[in-house]
Parts: C-alpha cells; structure tokens; sequence
C-alpha cells in the first residue's frame, strides 16, 4: 500500500522517460486519496490526473496503508524523524521525501520567468485524504519553524522540493467536530476515524491540524509562518452530506485565526462529496475553479522559495 502513482506530461522528443531525459514541467500534483481512513487506492483515483498532465504538470498519486493495517492517522507531536512510518501522516511524510529524492531524475522545471512557465509543488487531498494532506502540511511547516533552519539533518533543502499550494477538497479537519456528525448519522462505532484517531476527545485534538499549527506557533518564532505557510485553497460541495461544508468554514476560520493569510474557500452549489473529486475526473467547476486559484497567483510559488512573502493577493475569500 505505501507506494506512489506517478504520471509524466508526455514529450514530442522521446516515447519513454529514462534517466538520459527528463520532461520539463509546470509543477507536480502531489495527490493523498480520500476512504474514511479505512479504504482507497491510488489506482481509484488515476483519473485525476489527466487533466493535469494536459497542463504539463507531473502528478503523483499516493499510496498509504488504512486502517486497520496502520493504527493511527498521525504521530505524536514533536515525534523525531526516526518514527515517521507508523502513522498515515508518516507513510504520506515518506511518500513526499522519497518522491523529491527521484523527481529530479525525471524531470526539470520550466523556466519560471516564461508565459505558461513553473506554477509550483501543490499537496492536494480529498475528503479524508484532505485531513491527512493538511497535517503533513503543517507539521512539515512546524519543523522548519522549530529547527530555524531548512532541513532536519542541517543541509539546506532542496529549494525546488517544498510545498508551494495547498488544496483540500471536501475534507473533515476537526475530528471532534466530525465524530459528532457522525453519531447523528449513526454511524460513528462503524467508522474507522474513532479507532484511528486514538478513541478519546484528547486525541481527537492532537488529529485537528489548527490545533498542531498552534502547538508549533506557541512553541516557535510565529513571525515565520507567514513567510513558510503555502498560499491554501479549501473547496467543498454545499449538498455534501457525507462531510458537512461547515467544516471546510470552521477550518478556514481557525487557520486565518492563527495567521495563515492566504487561506481562500469556494464552496459549490448543487455539489455533493464526492462530485467534487469527480469535478477532476470528468469535468466541471472544482476542477476549473481550482485551476484558475493556481495560475492566478502567476509566479507567487517562486517567491515562496527564497522566504518572501508573497505579493499577489487573490480577491476572493469565500465564494459560491
């Protein structure tokens, strides 16, 4: 199960990539699939990536173990390096670090400086998966604001590997909140996010990513985090009834509370769960909208690498 997908942008110039050639691209779709924590493989989910690939951007799909093969959704806090692995959060940790490892020997970036040129390094999840994404993505925040420095060996990182967007799609971020959802559903003892979010409401907290980015912040130089926290976009379907949108809404509104400024939401009529990741599959707004949030920062990805801010403001906070 811990194993990645990954798809290439076709070239004119060669019929297969090799490590004589490498295909240039506009960015990598880093993608964590959705399943409750209990289910879903990369393979279900090989159809997000053409449209992608028609941009020029390669796109890796995720492979992670489920519950009940893995035991737990994250480790604990301020967990060493060595422990990454027994959780979902460490096998898509590992996916990530192994996938910037072999990225350079496929592939080169565009020439950021061109019409149509490098857009960045998104982490993209849906539904569960979103959950799961957003964790990595603050604990990998949450490291580098803890060692003052760009790497947890002391070498520097790898500027062309780091998170430049974030995209979450129909995801359920309090696991509190959510457990509460899904006892009025009635179906919280037969879903796998109790057993795989330790049980009780105090590890509940520890599995809601806000609550990870303000133990990082009480425990580091908060003025940094605007400077490292990835431009993030949180898209939900409003007649999803298997995640309420509410909790796209309360997510956002707890990341702006801690001081992530550019964190924009769009939430879609007449949309349900898992219409949104069909949006991506077979057409339609979440793909198109989602797109246009990408291409509309033109080039702030770029300044995200040498620690600036960034400069492009998108106008839209929340939209329908």
């Amino acid at each position: 199960m811990q194993h990645i997908d990954l798809f290439l942008p076709s070239s004119k110039t060669s019929k297969r990539v090799s490590k004589y050639f490498k295909v240039p691209i506009k960015g990598t779709i880093f993608f964590i699939h959705g399943g409750a924590w209990g289910s879903g493989h990369p393979w279900m989910y090989r159809l997000v990536a053409p449209p992608f690939l028609q941009l020029g951007f390669a796109v890796a799909i995720v492979g992670y173990r489920t519950y009940p093969d893995v035991q737990f959704v994250v480790d604990e806090l301020d967990a060493a390096a060595t422990q990454r692995g027994g959780s979902q959060v460490g096998d898509v940790r590992l996916a990530w670090e192994k996938l910037g490892e072999v990225m350079g020997g496929f592939t080169e970036r565009c020439d950021s400086s061109s019409e149509g040129g490098w857009v960045g390094n998104i982490i993209m999840g849906h539904s569960s998966g979103a959950h799961v994404a957003l964790i990595l993505l603050v604990d990998m925040i949450g490291d580098q604001m803890k060692q003052g420095s760009s790497s947890k060996d002391g070498n520097e990182l790898n500027s062309s590997w780091i998170p430049n967007f974030f995209v979450g799609l129909s995801g359920p971020y309090d696991i509190s909140y959510h457990f509460d959802y899904e006892a009025g559903r009635g179906v919280e003892q037969i879903s796998p996010m109790k057993p795989i979010s330790g049980h009780s409401r105090e590890n509940f907290q520890l599995a809601n990513p806000t609550n990870r980015l303000l133990h990082h912040l009480t425990r580091n130089n908060h003025d940094t985090l605007d400077q490292m926290m990835p431009p993030i976009l949180l898209v939900h379907g409003i007649e999803d009834t298997t995640v309420p949108f509410t909790a796209t809404s309360d997510a956002a509104r707890q990341l702006r509370a801690c001081g992530v400024s550019h964190c924009n939401e769009i939430y879609l009529e007449r949309t349900s769960h898992q219409d949104v990741i069909l949006h991506f599959m077979l057409g339609g707004a979440a793909k198109e909208l989602v797109l246009d949030w990408l291409f509309g920062w033109n080039g702030s990805a770029e300044q995200s690498v040498d620690g600036s801010a960034h400069d492009k403001k998108v106008e839209v906070t929340s939209r329908l």
